[in-house]
């Protein structure tokens, strides 16, 4: 069964293309625009071949793309740049807001994305190349994983604490070898 991303007809040819994507784990929204107007809108499925089919559809086009930075990371970022398109990944925080408009749906932010893209109105992250973010990575995993031990030994010293047992330690020789026997 062939999805709307994969038809063949062209979307745009030689033109600038701005698409602002809404990423998500299962799915991601796309808007494309060209030349003031909406040409493609739809949900596609959260691989980036579905989104390099459509882009197939867009030759000799410049092409940018927009997307918030969300749990989801920098693989998207990796892949596109790596293919040569311009990204910007964009702080929620800096997306400009209208007031009033509460109603917040994966439809309307690639749009809004797509349309803020287009008008050059969109503020980029810095994005750390991979070797930097595994470094960071691995240093907030070690600070993670020694918050969750000095927490688990709290726990332990509380129940030892609600059950009357006094451990065998001054304040300064807390988890010796001593006290974990």
């Amino acid at each position: 069964m062939r999805t709307d991303y994969q038809k063949k007809s062209f979307l745009a040819k030689g033109q600038e293309v701005f698409i602002g994507l809404d990423v998500h784990k299962e799915s991601w929204q796309v808007t494309i625009r060209a030349e003031g107007e909406e040409v493609f809108h739809s949900r596609l499925p959260s691989q980036y071949q579905a989104l390099e089919k459509l882009i197939e559809r867009l030759p000799g086009c410049t092409v940018k793309v927009a997307y918030e930075a969300e749990p989801c990371g920098f693989s998207l970022y990796d892949k596109l740049t790596a293919d040569n398109i311009e990204t910007i990944v964009v702080p929620p925080t800096l997306i400009p807001v209208e007031s009033g408009n509460k109603v917040k749906t994966d439809r309307r932010d690639s749009r809004k994305l797509a349309h803020l893209l287009e008008r050059d109105m969109l503020k980029k992250a810095y994005v750390l190349s991979e070797e930097d973010r595994a470094d960071r990575e691995l240093v907030r995993t070690r600070r993670q994983i020694n918050e969750h031990r000095s927490d688990t030994m709290r726990q332990i010293k509380s129940k030892l604490l609600f059950y009357g047992i006094k451990p065998p330690f001054t304040a300064n020789e807390s988890w010796s070898k001593a006290y974990v026997k």
